[in-house]
């Protein structure tokens, strides 16, 4: 898989954000992501502070179809310029580990719900319902998502 950052146009529209591809990108054969540089709400106003209409994602696609994504680089449309580089992965990561966070999600809300309702009727809980609950263990219930390194890792195998 290579890796690729490429520059497309973002528009503000009724009150939400839209986006312009060059002509090149499927996103069919996209193997990985993409990432936005917005998806964090701090990094969001970072880019809309830019005043441009421009915004950067980090995508993975196979190696076979790495030269027709390519080709966007410097297609102009409707005034805007679409550009491309390859990324390394080291590169990527720094650029990834910075649009996305690790967070806490919700896995198994069955097992949340259980938890929850013996909290709520004061009953003792296990170390497994405190497990459920626990997001840096493994137990399915609340836990972290993976870094965006461990994501890429994956995708890469």
């Amino acid at each position: 898989m290579k890796l690729i950052l490429m520059r497309i146009q973002r528009l503000a529209e009724n009150g939400g954000t839209s986006y312009k591809y060059p002509p090149q990108y499927d996103a069919t054969k996209v193997k990985f992501g993409p990432i936005y540089e917005s998806g964090l709400s701090a990094k969001e106003m970072e880019v809309r502070e830019r005043d441009e209409d421009d915004e950067f994602i980090l995508l993975g696609v196979d190696d076979a179809d790495f030269a027709g994504f390519m080709g966007a680089n410097g297609v102009e449309q409707n005034g805007h310029t679409f550009t491309c580089e390859e990324q390394t992965k080291v590169q990527a990561v720094a650029l990834g580990s910075t649009w996305t966070a690790v967070v806490e999600k919700v896995t198994n809300q069955n097992a949340v719900n259980l938890v929850l309702a013996k909290i709520g009727r004061g009953e003792t809980l296990t170390d497994a319902d405190r497990a459920v609950l626990n997001p840096d263990d493994s137990t399915p219930g609340i836990n972290k998502t993976k870094t965006f390194e461990e994501d890429l890792t994956e995708a890469m195998g």
